[in-house]
């Protein structure tokens, strides 16, 4: 939202039947980018483009109810409720909090070690949604850890080094 403050917040609202999320899904749809998913295929690309129209023209996006089947090429069988919210400073304080929530609500998977292997595996943790927490004493392996959207955790218990989060 900092580096594209002119967004749409897309969540679900309803999820009757087979959809491919619940609604516990939401997405950001600015100009042009996209953070989050609102379940992928074509129910996703409506939803930017009902966004996006509403953001070229200045107006707020009504709501959308989308039958998932074949008059839509999408064969789930179920019904999607769709809100769309203009960001604001409210709706990124909303944003944060949840974010927040869902990451303290992960499982936690620790890492000892942030040498090459440790690095890996923590690479590939990365992809999947636990927060994955890289733990080393050594600080220079730390800080060279090339898993993006690490962050230092206090570690008390290992001395002077420390311990470095990601979450996904």
């Amino acid at each position: 939202m900092r580096r594209e403050p002119d967004c749409v917040l897309v969540e679900v609202t309803g999820a009757a039947g087979s959809t491919p999320r619940d609604t516990d899904a939401w997405m950001l749809v600015a100009e042009d980018g996209l953070f989050g998913t609102v379940g992928g295929g074509q129910l996703e690309y409506m939803a930017i483009d009902h966004a996006r129209r509403a953001l070229r023209q200045g107006v707020p996006a009504e709501a959308m109810n989308v039958p998932l089947g074949p008059e839509i090429g999408q064969c789930c069988g179920g019904r999607v409720g769709l809100s769309f919210t203009a960001a604001s400073p409210d709706v990124a304080a909303f944003l944060i909090a949840r974010s927040d929530r869902e990451m303290a609500e992960r499982p936690h998977v620790y890492v000892f070690g942030a040498g090459h292997v440790g690095d890996a595996l923590a690479m590939a943790l990365s992809l999947v949604p636990v927060r994955t927490v890289l733990v080393d004493t050594r600080e220079e392996e730390l800080s060279t850890s090339g898993v993006q959207g690490i962050g230092n955790l206090p570690d008390g218990d290992a001395g002077s080094g420390g311990a470095r989060c990601t979450s996904r």
